[in-house]
């Protein structure tokens, strides 16, 4: 009987392939957008590398500012230096340039909102009534009769 192989050595192998190298890559540019601080993930949409030009795609023209800053490309800059030499299996190594685009297909997820009823839940007068003081015992009794469609029940 043959054992199995766990998810990850399963994706390992496949990432060998040829005709999976855009699998590879998107693993790797997963991986480097971890790296990134929290604030900058939260920025991107989406990050991909096209032949030698790592592309970053922002969801907002705020993210593009902040992230087209000099500042903040430079450190992106080094951090891909980074990354390629601590992984030579990635194509980090072969990036010449950097390119900031504002996603225009990004839509926000719409939040889902509890539609309000328009419309009041008729009772049907079925509910135990425990109480001990005899005028709200005799008050509940009425009000069993009136929602059951009966006559008044007090005179």
């Amino acid at each position: 009987m043959k054992k199995l192989k766990p998810v990850s050595s399963i994706i390992a192998s496949l990432c060998q392939e040829r005709h999976f190298a855009p699998l590879k890559r998107n693993f790797y540019c997963k991986d480097f957008l971890s790296l990134l601080s929290p604030m900058h993930q939260n920025l991107i949409s989406r990050i991909f590398i096209k032949k030698q030009l790592l592309v970053i795609l922002t969801k907002s023209n705020v993210g593009y500012q902040e992230l087209n800053h000099d500042n903040t490309k430079k450190s992106i800059k080094k951090l891909i230096k980074i990354y390629a030499n601590a992984n030579s299996l990635s194509d980090f190594d072969q990036i010449n340039e950097l390119k900031i685009l504002t996603d225009r297909n990004f839509k926000l997820p719409k939040k889902s909102v509890k539609k309000k009823k328009f419309f009041l839940e008729l009772s049907k007068g079925e509910f135990k009534n425990t109480c001990k003081n005899k005028l709200l015992y005799q008050g509940f009794e009425d009000l069993r009769a009136v929602i059951k469609g009966t006559k008044y029940a007090r005179s």
